[in-house]
């Protein structure tokens, strides 16, 4: 089951008791079906709770019984589940809502009549026309309402009601309305009653950042790790240079222990090289041992490239 078919189901086994907010639901649910208008409404989906939801509340609050058809698929996933409303159903639904064609969204005081009814009616719009991306992979919550006009009504209805204004797009030449962030689809959802969803959607946000951070953290050692074995090889490079051209022996105590170290422990670091030192170094002064073995090995390369252009 695709993780938005998982909201809608969440969505559409929440109780409503009130029977303003029960109109409040059905009418968000129609207002965004696929066909709206005085001669036929239709909502289709692929969601069979969404679907039986739809015609429950058809009945509760107009007493009309809506026509279900099931289109059956190769899997449950693919199956859809149309409600349709024609002639003069149709015509008595919108009577009952006192919509008028041109109305917007229509909902009026009418329809609004308590607290809630609001996000029944946002739900409704949800179930009808919304989806949503799996959060493990990303995060995006759409409304596909498929009327540019209708698109900016229920954008200023949501800012209205406190949420994070939604924004416009088109797709497929469908009008429509979106969010990316997860913060603004949380409060999308725990406003139409999505509790689980929610912390749901936050259970996995604190897991992404918990692994991107230990990844940042493994990226971050590799990167020094790989800086500390580029940096062992310059030093230990430079001792090889010393040791062939026979100035290794010649070297004070102090930068002899300093390249004997070195070669020894390649792998460590800076900081655990310093301290391997009798008596232990400062990374400062450890710094400074290794490039004056530097200087040293470029000096003698430098010897060495003159002595033979002497005897060429």
């Amino acid at each position: 089951m695709s993780y938005a078919r998982q909201v809608r189901s969440e969505l559409a086994q929440i109780y409503v008791k009130k029977n303003c907010c029960a109109a409040s639901l059905l009418w968000g649910m129609l207002r965004f079906a696929g066909v709206f208008g005085q001669e036929e409404i239709r909502l289709t989906t692929r969601s069979d709770a969404v679907a039986q939801l739809l015609v429950g509340l058809l009945e509760r609050v107009c007493g009309i019984a809506g026509t279900l058809s099931v289109r059956a698929g190769k899997d449950a996933d693919s199956s859809s589940f149309r409600v349709t409303l024609r002639g003069e159903e149709a015509a008595r639904l919108l009577s009952f809502f006192a919509y008028q064609e041109g109305d917007g969204l229509g909902v009026s005081a009418h329809i609004l009549q308590c607290d809630k009814c609001a996000s029944a009616f946002v739900r409704g719009a949800f179930l009808a026309c919304g989806n949503m991306s799996d959060p493990t992979s990303s995060y995006h919550l759409d409304l596909t309402v498929g009327d540019e006009g209708l698109s900016r009504a229920l954008s200023a209805f949501l800012g209205e009601q406190g949420l994070p204004v939604p924004r416009m797009t088109v797709r497929k030449q469908q009008p429509g309305l979106y969010y990316k962030g997860s913060t603004d689809i949380e409060d999308f959802l725990a406003y139409i009653g999505a509790t689980r969803s929610v912390f749901s959607m936050m259970d996995t946000k604190i897991f992404k950042e918990i692994r991107n951070d230990t990844n940042r953290r493994q990226n971050f050692d590799l990167a020094n790790l790989s800086r500390a074995i580029r940096g062992a090889q310059t030093h230990i490079t430079a001792i090889r240079i010393l040791q062939d051209c026979g100035k290794y022996a010649l070297l004070p105590p102090e930068l002899k222990q300093t390249a004997q170290l070195r070669l020894a422990h390649p792998e460590m670091s800076l900081a655990d090289l310093a301290a391997a030192h009798m008596p232990p170094l400062t990374k400062s002064g450890l710094n400074h041992r290794l490039h004056k073995l530097e200087e040293l090995a470029r000096q003698a390369e430098e010897e060495s490239l003159g002595g033979k252009k002497e005897n060429g």
